[in-house]
């Protein structure tokens, strides 16, 4: 929430007061609220008054917005209900690795799929840096394809 709101900041001193209503929007989605002890002025604030300039955020839901953000789709793997936790490392061209923490076993054979996907992750340009995250898994009968879904990064350790 708060590298959010610094970002909205930014987009608006730099007059992408649009971008930065959709930034306002996705961090506020993002559930996780710190007070500002010094009084200043919140996020909050800033969003109203980029509405009252009539520039209100892109996403009719910026909750379910920030999930696909998240998120990557695979070819449906079972037919019935299964998830799972992996381990995947990302580089600025590709899935490096991929490694199943736990969940059903039924998925534990989806890392040849997950290393084919394409996570959008930006990384500086020339970077060779790698990034670890941890992400669940789902399939349901009801879907035609899998959803894997990164999770925060603070949650990358096991428990």
């Amino acid at each position: 929430r708060e590298v959010g709101d610094h970002l909205g900041q930014i987009y608006e001193k730099q007059g992408r007061k649009q971008e930065a209503a959709n930034i306002y929007a996705l961090a506020a989605a993002s559930g996780r609220i710190t007070p500002d002890p010094a009084g200043r002025t919140t996020m909050e604030d800033r969003m109203d008054r980029l509405k009252e300039q009539g520039i209100h955020a892109s996403y009719p839901d910026p909750g379910r917005e920030l999930g696909e953000q998240r998120s990557v789709y695979l070819p449906k793997l079972t037919k019935k209900y299964a998830s799972a936790e992996f381990f995947i490392a990302l580089s600025p061209d590709k899935v490096e690795d991929v490694q199943f923490i736990r969940g059903d076993e039924a998925l534990k054979s989806a890392g040849d799929a997950l290393r084919k996907s394409n996570f959008h992750m930006p990384f500086p340009k020339d970077s060779k840096a790698k990034l670890v995250r941890r992400g669940i898994l789902a399939c349901t009968p009801a879907m035609e394809k899998c959803q894997f879904t990164l999770l925060l990064p603070q949650t990358t350790t096991t428990q």
